[in-house]
């Protein structure tokens, strides 16, 4: 029964598999696999589709579960705003909203919040709840299970971790919330960093087996790491934390107990150094979009942080070999600006042999990014270990 378990499982996270992709993946017999799918199409768990197209050979007919699309959400806090959609495990958008969402919850606000927005993808989507099979919450910060936001160590935070300033942005991090939440919701959940989520997405959009992804947001810079198609995570979940770099060993102390962190050089310090040019409020918006449009300043400012951050980047790469790495598509044209310049601080700094191996390119998926990571998460045969 455990086998039938797992094919069902997998089929779940599909929109139909042949017999040969389920025992290739479930690492069963073909034989095996045939008397499997003879007795679930004898009870009617599963159906046999119209054969798959194009190929070599005689085209394999389609095994999925009778019944409606098994669907996905994701839910993803950036800044002041909520992205969720719901998904089917085809890749297909069945509903999607975007709104303001406070970035100081608790994790009693985060559940309700959760639930309420679930509940409207579903109406949104006329989409019976039951039909969806698990939630992916798109963290802004390093995550570990079991504990949520990593712990620097003792300190004075321990007894209440969520008046640290750590958990100044994201409160409900001071706990791991998925066990409240699969208790709430009744589903699966799933939480990971949200650079993480983006690199998955890439590397399966790109075909890319290893690399960084970029992730800039107004106020700070994340990095995702995949590896032989996995998600990398590190011990703690802290892998990836490129603004937590050390910039300037003689720079502000951080939240998070390091001095001169990477992340002072964004948020208010790059728009300080804009605004004096314009002599008016500029947003970070406003930087990549006068940046793009060939203003000199924010063009340079923009150049200048990719050099930095490809600084670290060599070292990485001479260290790991990624093949690539991809600078956060939702930057638009002012994404390039800055890919530029990392390749730049990579040619000069890295081993010329990992120089050579590794591409810079710009991300193709923009905003979608977490959401195909997560697809690609979510079908996985079985969910890797936190700690890979």
């Amino acid at each position: 029964m455990e086998a039938e378990q797992r094919l069902l499982a997998l089929l779940g996270r599909s929109v139909g598999l042949t017999r040969a992709q389920l025992a290739r993946e479930l690492g069963l017999s073909k034989a095996t696999m045939s008397g499997l799918v003879g007795d679930l199409l004898a009870r009617g768990a599963v159906i046999e589709a119209e054969p798959s197209a194009g190929g070599v050979g005689r085209p394999g007919t389609m095994v999925r579960l009778t019944g409606p699309d098994r669907a996905f959400a994701v839910l993803r806090w950036s800044g002041h705003h909520l992205w969720s959609t719901l998904s089917d495990f085809g890749g297909g958008m069945l509903a999607r909203q975007f709104g303001e969402g406070p970035v100081d919850l608790d994790q009693t606000e985060l559940l309700a919040d959760v639930a309420a927005e679930l509940a409207e993808l579903h109406r949104l989507a006329d989409r019976d709840p039951a039909h969806t099979l698990g939630v992916v919450l798109a963290v802004p910060a390093p995550f570990q299970p079991g504990v949520g936001m990593p712990r620097p160590g003792p300190s004075a935070w321990a007894a209440k971790p969520e008046e640290s300033p750590m958990w100044a942005h994201a409160g409900w991090l001071s706990t791991d919330p998925v066990p409240a939440l699969e208790d709430l919701l009744g589903v699966p959940v799933i939480a990971e960093n949200d650079a993480n989520l983006a690199a998955l997405g890439e590397a399966t959009a790109q075909g890319l087996d290893s690399l960084a992804y970029l992730k800039v947001t107004p106020n700070t810079i994340g990095m995702g790491i995949v590896l032989s198609g996995r998600i990398h995570r590190g011990a703690n979940g802290f892998a990836g934390e490129l603004a937590h770099l050390q910039a300037d060993p003689q720079g502000p102390l951080c939240y998070c107990g390091g001095r001169g962190c990477l992340r002072g050089l964004l948020g208010p310090a790059l728009l300080d150094a804009v605004r004096p040019a314009y002599q008016r409020d500029i947003t970070f918006q406003d930087v990549l979009t006068l940046a793009a449009a060939g203003e000199p300043g924010p063009r340079r400012i923009l150049g200048d942080l990719g050099l930095t951050i490809g600084r670290a980047l060599a070292d990485f790469c001479t260290l790991l070999n990624p093949a690539a790495i991809v600078v956060d598509g939702s930057l638009g044209a002012a994404g390039e600006i800055v890919a530029r310049s990392v390749r730049e601080s990579i040619n000069r700094h890295s081993a010329p042999q990992a120089a050579a191996a590794v591409k810079v390119l710009c991300g193709e998926l923009g905003d979608s990014a977490e959401v195909t990571g997560a697809l690609a998460l979510l079908r996985q045969p079985q969910h890797p270990s936190r700690t890979s």
